[in-house]
């Protein structure tokens, strides 16, 4: 599965979640893309396969937070931020 992971308390919670899934062997083949340099050390520093967009142009889970939104709207599928 490639995930890519955002910035911020989001990202990271979901990169420890992630961590302990994987020890539990509850998670199998991850490969996550970072977004940033904080969440790139984080998944490095815990073991977490890394990857980039060139290698992986296909994800099958995107994870970020949003800090400021003025509208929301969800369509069942997703949530798209206007």
């Amino acid at each position: 599965m490639v995930i890519i992971l955002g910035t911020g308390s989001t990202a990271k919670h979901a990169v420890d979640l992630i961590y302990y899934l994987l020890q539990q062997g509850k998670l199998k083949e991850i490969i996550g893309i970072p977004t940033s340099k904080q969440t790139h050390q984080q998944m490095l520093s815990l073991g977490i396969s890394l990857s980039d967009l060139g290698s992986h142009p296909t994800l099958d889970l995107a994870i970020d937070g949003a800090d400021k939104v003025k509208i929301l709207v969800e369509n069942g599928v997703a949530i798209w931020l206007f």
